[in-house]
């Protein structure tokens, strides 16, 4: 069965502004403003978007929507799910958020990390002589920096191979333990 499409999509000003604040929180990471309100409109939205409805929502121009969806569709944050009248393609959130973020730490973060423990590494290798020629370091802090990078590697890697399931995760605010604490009173 294929999803419901909407053929005309606008989101309130609440939602957008919505879509803006998750935007901002998501540069915090490492993403692209764009990334976070695209993915907040699509995961928000009952049916698959399409980059054009979502240009118009946030204001954002189709060139850096295009751009922003090849990047979250490479992390597997979104999914193509249909493909519409002119060859629109329209997307939804990928529903599973623990493998979205195992996707994002292993295609992004690893490699990151993994870069700067080459880099400390060829730092290791090479002749004193050489190092000192353009910087007197600290041989134990490079050594202690070493060991961070590879904690975080170790740390990561688990993270990845773990399979994460946050389906189950009972998430609360802090009102409503407030209220499960004075229930749980209220019975003893």
């Amino acid at each position: 069965m294929s999803p419901q499409i909407s053929q005309k999509v606008i989101f309130s000003p609440k939602v957008v502004s919505l879509a803006k604040s998750v935007g901002e929180f998501i540069q915090y990471w490492g993403f692209n403003k764009n990334h976070g309100q695209i993915w907040c409109l699509i995961f928000l939205s009952q049916n698959p978007l399409d980059g054009n409805t979502l240009a118009k929502a946030l204001g954002v121009s189709k060139a850096s929507i295009s751009l922003a969806i090849q990047e979250l569709l490479f992390y597997e944050v979104i999914q193509t799910v249909a493909k519409g009248q002119r060859r629109t393609l329209y997307y939804r959130s990928h529903p599973d958020m623990a493998q979205v973020i195992i996707n994002i730490l292993k295609n992004r973060e690893l490699p990151m990390i993994q870069k700067s423990a080459l880099s400390i590494e060829e730092i290791k290798k090479s002749h004193d002589c050489e190092t000192m020629q353009y910087l007197i370091i600290n041989h134990n802090n490079l050594d202690e920096m070493s060991a961070m990078v590879n904690q975080a590697l170790i740390f990561l890697e688990f993270l990845i191979s773990a399979k994460l399931d946050i389906s189950s995760c009972d998430i609360k605010s802090d009102d409503t333990k407030s209220d499960d604490t004075d229930s749980k009173k209220k019975i003893n």
